[in-house]
């Protein structure tokens, strides 16, 4: 004898339940499938409207047929997750498409760091694509014989493998979230107990001979450059910037404080962007740790912090070539005082640096080539950074050679976006020396020797009984100058008080020296763009700290 569930009518669909499963075959026709065919595509718009479509339709066929849905008491646990804790079944494309790319890839990824699965995550991934695999095979199949209890046993299965899968990817995305918000607690923890040494101290000059106090300065430095590489997508290092340029900063700066009149007052503006730098990050963790909920757990997502870390990043980039690496240092000191006087030589100068003109940034690699070859001594390193190509290099014999911590500092400033990076200094590898330049800058530079020499003999032959050796080679110094901020040629400006009989062969040396200058200014501008435009950035802004201190 039947039972009343066994009967042909408890057996057959009713009007309304076949009405929702020509639906659901419908909806199931339109799904898009990968090229392999077996799993849904849902990258696409078509496809993620269409997975939509199905997913409503297979909610509303199981409601047709009154089926209980398996618990979501877990839902209760994680609020911040779901718009509506419900005890609904809600299924959403979200869910889908996570355990389609978990049954590939097995693990999870954010802020740049893998996070493999748990057995039981991984379990109930794969046991819901075989369920959510075979209902779509057997759907077809189902829809011939039009047994309601058929139905019935394959949604259940369905949705139970679909509530155990959701909860588990909910745990292990919070897992997730705790972990990357957890550089974020831990940066601020260090933060606070910084701040309460700062506190308990009343001379401030006594904190850096705390070692404490040191050391809670070099973890939050570490704690900055790991979020650096979590949230900072453009990034362009990975841990390698450390407290040392911090230091030096601070150093640099006691050393500007205490004396106006230091060389080092050129390059304070680069001190001075690291420290601010760094306190724009302490100033943002003390801000957030009272809104540690609503941090994004994606953390390239919060604009505040990455907008802080980027600053960061790019003015200890710049500080740790040109503080911690002496010759650059030098290099700097040297060139910003003689460009303001060339500000006072050449008014066009100045005004170019007032407006940040276009004009100057063909100027400025004129006037380095010019000092290099006046002087190789203070700007060989920096040039050679430049074009290392044109300078010859020799091995260096490891036991030989004695690097100071600062320049080995240096040398880890690896850039991911062009080679050889800026810091190289007189090392362009751990193994590489520069020498000296290659024959073809040699020739330029013997050029400007022999261009210089005769600019000296035509000023002190307009005035051979008032003009002393030392105002010929000013002058002479300053008629280069002055045509490599013009970049026309004529005798305008200094080269009017040559004799007649000396000006037009004289000016046309200086001419055909500043045309084969500007091939190799092009070279500089181009070789290592990155690199140039950081070394030209920082040199005009020591220029406009310099002239903003004169004022």
């Amino acid at each position: 004898m039947l039972t009343d569930a066994q009967t042909p009518e408890a057996m057959a669909l009713s009007t309304a339940e076949k009405t929702s499963l020509l639906q659901l075959a419908a909806a199931r026709e339109n799904l898009v499938f990968d090229d392999a065919g077996s799993a849904v595509e849902i990258r696409t718009e078509k496809g993620l409207d269409a997975a939509e479509s199905f997913l409503q339709a297979l909610e509303a066929f199981a409601e047709s047929l009154q089926l209980q849905p398996a618990s979501r008491a877990y839902r209760s646990d994680f609020k911040e997750h779901f718009l509506e804790v419900r005890e609904t079944r809600d299924y959403s494309v979200i869910i889908l498409e996570a355990c389609v790319s978990l049954s590939r890839s097995r693990a999870i990824w954010a802020n740049g760091r893998k996070y493999v699965l748990s057995r039981e995550a991984e379990e109930a991934c794969l046991s819901l694509l075989e369920e959510w695999s075979s209902f779509l095979q057997e759907l077809e199949g189902l829809m011939q014989i039009s047994r309601r209890c058929d139905y019935c046993t394959c949604l259940d299965r369905l949705d139970k493998a679909w509530a155990n899968f959701e909860h588990c990817y909910i745990v292990e995305i919070v897992k997730v979230q705790d972990s990357a918000k957890g550089l974020v607690s831990m940066a601020v923890g260090v933060e606070n107990a910084l701040s309460d040494l700062e506190q308990g101290c009343d001379d401030t000059a006594e904190l850096a001979d705390w070692s404490d106090y040191q050391l809670k300065i070099s973890s939050l430095v570490e704690c900055v450059a790991r979020l650096n590489v979590a949230a900072n997508l453009q990034r362009k290092t990975h841990s390698e910037l450390s407290v040392d340029i911090l230091h030096s900063a601070v150093e640099l700066l006691k050393v500007c404080n205490n004396d106006p009149h230091s060389p080092l007052q050129a390059a304070r503006v680069i001190a001075e962007n690291v420290v601010e730098s760094f306190e724009e990050i302490r100033n943002y963790l003390y801000r957030v740790q009272h809104c540690l909920d609503g941090l994004n757990p994606h953390l390239c997502q919060n604009a505040c912090l990455v907008e802080r870390l980027v600053r960061w990043e790019e003015t200890w980039i710049i500080g740790g070539c040109y503080l911690q690496t002496r010759s650059f240092l030098h290099a700097v000191c040297k060139f910003v005082p003689e460009m303001c006087q060339v500000q006072r030589l050449a008014p066009a100068f100045a005004q170019m640096c007032a407006d940040f003109d276009a004009e100057l940034f063909l100027v400025v690699p004129r006037l380095l080539l010019l000092f290099f070859f006046a002087d190789q001594s203070v700007f060989m390193d920096l040039v050679a950074s430049l074009l290392p190509h044109r300078f010859v290099h020799a091995p260096v014999l490891r036991e030989a050679f004695h690097r100071t911590a600062v320049e080995s500092q240096a040398q880890h400033l690896q850039r991911s976006r062009s080679e050889p990076s800026l810091p190289s200094v007189r090392i362009l590898s751990s193994d590489v020396a520069v020498l000296g330049t290659g024959s073809q800058l040699q020739a330029l530079q013997k050029r400007f020797h022999e261009v210089r020499h005769r600019l000296q003999n035509a000023m002190r032959a307009a005035s051979p009984e008032t003009a002393s050796p030392e105002d010929v080679e000013l002058v002479a110094w300053q008629a280069l100058l002055f045509r490599a901020v013009s970049g026309t040629s004529g005798i305008e400006g200094p080269f009017d008080v040559l004799m007649q009989e000396h000006r037009e062969a004289t000016v046309e040396a200086v001419d055909s020296f500043m045309h084969e200058l500007e091939g190799w200014s092009m070279e500089l501008q181009r070789h290592n763009a990155e690199d140039w435009n950081e070394c030209v950035n920082v040199l005009v802004q020591c220029l406009r700290a310099s002239e903003a201190r004169s004022c």
